[in-house]
C-alpha cells in the first residue's frame, strides 16, 4: 500500500530517495542528458555501440534489427554501418572479444504487425558466437517486458520509452511529411518501406562507474530469461573514466539518480511497486508546475495523488501532454475510458485553468496531424526530472515490468537545467518562446495562455476532450484484460487461469469417456479409432466428439500424425485439415497444462526433451519452438509436457504450435483426402492427385529436416 509523505516548501532532504521504497538503488552519475526524439537517441547509441570495448546489454520490448539507426545525409560515407543488424555483425567480428546480449520480450501476437517475425531466427543465424539473443517470456499471463536499458561496458547507461522498434524514429520538428520517416513493413503487412505519423519520445543517457546499477539489472534480466549468466561485471578500476557518447551535449554533470522498478509477482519473484510510490512522493513535493508527458492517463493512484496536491498547493499547475485518440479497440476501451476517470479524479474541485490533459497536432502547408506521444517523463518544479519506460497506467504500476530514472537536483544550476528542459519541452509543443513560457510560469498564470495558438508556430497543444469514451461497453472487461495492474486471476506462474480450464476439460472429457464409452484400452487401436471418427462424422456432435478423441489420444501417446491421417481420409481434405489442427492444439493445451501442473518436479524424468525445448524456447523464440513441433523430435504428447514443464509462455506455445503443425497437417489431410477419394473413385487423375499429395508430404518432410538441422547447429554453437 503506498502512502504520502509530509510535504516540505523546502529542498528535497538527502534521505528523500529510500531503497526498498521508493528507488531499487542510488547512485551518482558523472555526466547525463536527455535525448529528445528518436533521432537524437539512435544517433547517440550508433556512437554507443560502434565504440564498445567489453560488453552490451540490449534489454526491449522490441529489438528490430532492421532499423536505421541513422537516416539522410548523416548516413552517407559511414565506416561502421548504420542499420542495427549490421552494426552489430560488424562489431562482433572486429571485436571477438566483445560480448552483446540481446533480450527481447517475447511479444503477444496482438503485437506481430508491429514486429520483424523472424528477427529471432536473423540474430542467431547470420551473427558471430559472440552475439547471444533471448527471447524473454518470463512474465504473467497477458503481462510483457517493458523495460528499455541499454548498457556500454558498464559505463554508460540508457534509460526511457525508446525502443529500437518501428515506427519510432522522428526529429523534434515533427515535420507532417518527412522522407526519412519510413520503417520496413511488420509481420503481415505488405514488402517496402511504410509511412508513419510524427511521433515523440524521451531517453535519458547516463555515464559514470554508478553505471553498475543498470548492469547489475540487465544481468539479472538476462540470467532470468535465457537460464544462464552473461559476462561479469567489470571490477570499477576498468571504467573509472567515462564520458557521454559522441553527438551528446551533456545537460548535467556530478548528478544524483535513483532507479526504480515495476516487478510483477511471480512464482520466483515478489512484487516490486517502487516506481508508484516514487510518483506518489515526487508529487507531493510539488509548489508551482507539475510537467507530465505520457501515452497514457489511468492510474487511479496518481490521479489522487495529483488532486491532493493540487488541493494543498493553490498556486500549483498540472500540464498533462498525452495522446489525442485511441489505436484499437482495446485501448479505446480500457485507456481511453480509463483516462475519463483518471481526469475526473485528478481535476475534482480544482480549476480548468490548474489542471489540463491536452494532446499535440502539428500542421504545415495545409496538412494537419496529431503527434504520437510515446514519451515517460515528468518534472516537478525545478527539483525532480523523472524519465523512464512506465506509463500512468495501472499495468506498469504492477503488471509489466518498468524501470525509471529520477534526477533531483543538488544545485542552483541543476535547478536551472531541470527549468529549462521543462520549458523547451513545452517550446516545442507549443511554438513559444522559451522566456514567455517561463514567465507564464512563474507568474502562476493559467494553463488557458499556454494553450493558446501561435500563429508563427507548426505545432499547438489541445486540452483533451474525452467524453465521447465515458460510456464504453465491455470497458470493465477491457481494463481487465488489458489495464489491470494484477494479473486477471492471481497466479503464480504464466497463464494459470488458461491452463485450470484445459485440465478441468480434459479431466471431464476424459471422465466422460471412461464411464460411458469403450475403454481406453480397447479405444486406441486404428480400426476401432476409425471406426469412432466415422460415427463422429454424422452426429451434431462431431467436433466436440472429435476434439475429445484428440485429448483423449494424447492422454495414451496415440501417434498424432496417424489421427491425423485418419481424420483426413474421413472428412476429406478441408475438414480434415480444420479438425486436425483444433484436435492437435487442444490436446496441445492439455498436455501443456499437464506439465504446468506436474512441474519442475519431473523434470529429471523428461530431462532429454525438456532441455531441447527450453534451448530452442530462450533462444529461438516463437519461431524456434514452431521448429520443433515440424520436426518430430519426440512424441507429441511428450513435447507438449516439455513444453508445460519449462514455463514457456502459453500464447507463445499455442502459436508456435499452430503454426508449426500446419504444414504437416495440410500435406496430411491433402494425402487423406486423396486416399479417401482412391478407394471410392480409382481413376487415373485422383492416383495423379494421390501420388502428387504423397511426394508434397515427403518434401515437407525432407524441407522441414534441412531447415531444422541448419537451426540445430546455430543453436549449438
Amino acid at each position: 500500500m503506498t502512502s504520502l509523505p509530509s510535504s516540505s516548501d523546502n529542498d528535497l532532504p538527502d534521505t528523500f530517495y529510500k531503497e526498498g521504497r521508493n528507488c531499487w538503488q542510488k547512485g551518482r552519475a558523472d555526466k547525463a542528458a536527455i535525448l529528445i526524439d528518436c533521432a537524437a537517441y539512435y544517433r547517440a547509441l550508433y556512437h554507443a555501440l560502434s565504440n564498445a570495448e567489453h560488453s552490451v546489454f540490449i534489454l526491449g520490448w522490441d529489438i528490430d534489427g532492421r532499423i536505421e539507426l541513422l537516416r539522410g545525409k548523416e548516413a552517407e560515407g559511414l565506416e561502421v554501418p548504420p542499420r542495427l543488424f549490421d552494426l552489430i555483425r560488424w562489431k562482433a567480428e572486429e571485436n571477438p572479444d566483445l560480448k552483446i546480449y540481446l533480450n527481447r520480450w517475447n511479444y503477444s501476437i496482438f503485437y506481430m504487425k508491429e514486429r520483424d517475425p523472424f528477427s529471432g531466427l536473423k540474430w542467431d543465424w547470420q551473427f558471430p558466437d559472440n552475439v547471444y539473443f533471448c527471447s524473454d517470456y518470463k512474465v504473467p499471463f497477458l503481462g510483457c517486458h517493458h523495460q528499455k536499458i541499454i548498457t556500454v561496458d558498464d559505463k554508460i547507461a540508457f534509460c526511457g520509452g525508446m525502443d529500437i522498434a518501428l515506427g519510432r524514429w522522428d526529429k523534434r520538428q515533427h515535420h507532417v511529411h518527412m522522407p526519412e520517416r519510413t520503417d520496413p513493413p511488420g509481420a503481415f503487412q505488405p514488402s517496402g518501406q511504410h509511412d508513419y505519423n510524427p511521433y515523440h519520445d524521451i531517453q535519458m543517457v547516463l555515464a559514470g562507474k554508478d553505471m553498475r546499477i543498470f548492469s547489475e539489472l540487465v544481468r539479472q534480466r538476462w540470467k532470468r530469461g535465457s537460464g544462464y549468466d552473461a559476462i561479469p561485471i567489470r571490477e570499477k578500476g576498468e571504467h573509472e573514466s567515462a564520458s557521454l557518447p559522441k553527438a551528446v551535449k551533456k545537460d548535467f554533470s556530478d548528478i544524483e539518480f535513483a532507479v526504480s522498478r515495476t516487478m510483477p509477482k511471480t512464482h520466483k519473484t515478489e512484487r516490486v511497486q517502487e516506481i508508484l510510490q516514487g510518483y506518489i512522493d515526487e508529487i507531493s513535493r510539488a509548489e508551482k508546475f507539475i510537467y507530465i508527458e505520457n501515452q497514457y492517463a489511468t492510474c487511479e493512484d496518481i490521479a489522487r495523488a495529483l488532486n491532493k496536491r493540487l488541493k494543498e498547493k493553490p498556486d500549483l499547475h498540472v500540464l498533462v501532454v498525452s495522446c489525442h485518440k485511441p489505436r484499437g479497440i482495446i485501448e479505446r476501451k480500457a485507456m481511453w475510458t480509463g483516462r475519463v476517470k483518471f481526469t475526473d479524479i485528478a481535476g475534482k474541485d480544482v480549476p480548468a485553468s490548474r489542471f489540463a490533459i491536452t494532446y499535440p497536432i502539428c500542421g504545415e502547408n495545409g496538412d494537419t496531424t496529431t503527434i504520437h506521444i510515446h514519451s515517460k517523463i515528468m518534472i516537478v518544479d525545478d527539483k525532480i526530472l523523472r524519465v523512464g519506460s512506465t506509463n500512468l497506467n495501472r499495468r506498469s504500476m504492477g503488471f509489466d515490468t518498468e524501470c525509471d530514472v529520477s534526477l533531483k537536483a543538488n544545485n542552483k544550476a541543476t535547478r536551472s537545467r531541470i527549468a529549462d528542459i521543462r520549458s523547451d519541452l513545452i517550446r516545442e509543443h507549443t511554438g513559444r518562446e522559451i522566456e514567455d513560457i517561463e514567465k507564464i510560469i512563474n507568474g502562476g498564470e493559467s494553463l488557458d495562455i499556454l494553450l493558446e495558438h501561435q500563429e508563427h508556430s507548426r505545432q499547438h497543444l489541445n486540452r483533451a476532450n474525452d467524453e465521447e469514451f465515458r460510456h464504453e461497453k465491455f470497458a470493465h472487461f477491457a481494463q481487465k484484460i488489458g489495464d489491470t495492474a494484477t494479473p486477471p486471476i492471481i497466479s503464480n506462474f504464466p497463464a494459470k487461469q488458461v491452463i485450470f480450464t484445459a485440465v478441468i476439460l480434459g479431466l471431464l472429457v476424459f471422465a466422460l469417456w471412461s464411464l460411458f464409452g469403450p475403454t481406453i484400452a480397447e479405444l486406441f487401436n486404428k480400426d476401432k479409432l476409425t471406426a469412432l471418427v466415422e460415427s463422429a462424422k454424422g452426429s451434431v456432435w462431431g467436433p466436440f466428439m472429435i476434439i475429445g478423441i484428440y485429448v483423449l489420444s494424447g492422454i495414451v501417446f496415440f501417434p498424432i500424425m496417424a489421427l491425423n491421417l485418419i481424420t483426413a481420409i474421413v472428412f476429406g481434405p478441408l475438414w480434415g485439415l480444420i479438425y486436425g489442427l483444433l484436435g492437435s492444439l487442444a490436446s496441445a493445451a492439455f498436455s501443456y497444462g499437464i506439465g504446468r501442473v506436474i512441474g519442475q518436479k519431473t523434470v529429471n524424468f523428461f530431462h532429454s526433451a525438456t532441455e531441447k525445448v527450453r534451448q530452442y524456447a530462450d533462444r529461438g523464440g516463437i519461431l524456434g519452438m514452431t521448429l520443433i513441433r515440424m520436426v518430430p523430435i519426440a512424441p507429441y504428447t511428450l513435447v507438449n509436457l516439455a513444453f508445460g514443464i519449462t514455463g514457456v509462455s502459453f500464447l507463445s506455445y499455442m502459436i508456435s504450435t499452430g503454426f508449426g503443425l500446419l504444414p504437416g497437417i495440410f500435406a496430411k489431410a491433402m494425402l487423406g483426402g486423396a486416399i479417401g477419394e482412391l478407394f471410392e473413385n480409382p481413376e487415373p487423375k485422383v492416383i495423379f492427385y494421390t501420388v502428387a499429395s504423397i511426394l508434397l508430404w515427403i518434401g515437407i518432410i525432407w524441407a522441414t529436416h534441412r531447415f531444422y538441422n541448419h537451426y540445430k547447429h546455430k543453436i549449438k554453437s
